[in-house]
């Protein structure tokens, strides 16, 4: 009964915030989030910052007139992007112990994984499949 209420009143409480938020969008106010170049935010609101607003229009310019990139650096980028559109899946790369690391305790394959945290550190882990 309790867990019924609970998600019931719970479920009220998610209309009331949406409907909020609606409200607030139509006030034009600004809900929260990742802000766009070439905005800032002021008194819940989403205002022009003029300083990068001069950036966003060269960059449009430049952009139309088709002098963003030259094409001898598209054409790189994008074979590096090619050869690299499978990253760690590739069959290029080799790797000597895939599939020939098994745990001593239970006998299960082991994988090993590397990732970055977010200060920045590399973490090597190794995990069973």
């Amino acid at each position: 009964m309790r867990f019924c209420l609970y998600f019931g009143n719970l479920g009220g409480r998610l209309i009331k915030v949406r409907r909020g938020q609606i409200e607030n969008l139509k006030k034009g106010k600004w809900l929260g989030g990742q802000i766009l170049y070439g905005y800032k935010a002021e008194n819940k609101r989403l205002v022009i910052d003029e300083e990068k607003a001069k950036i966003v229009v060269y960059i449009f310019e430049q952009y139309f007139a088709g002098k963003i990139v030259p094409d001898y650096l598209f054409n790189a980028v994008q074979s590096m992007m090619a050869k690299n559109k499978l990253g760690r899946n590739s069959k290029d790369m080799i790797y000597y112990l895939r599939g020939k690391v098994f745990c001593g305790y239970c006998g299960r394959r082991m994988n090993a994984e590397t990732g970055t945290s977010m200060n920045g550190e590399i973490k090597e882990n190794v995990k069973k499949r």
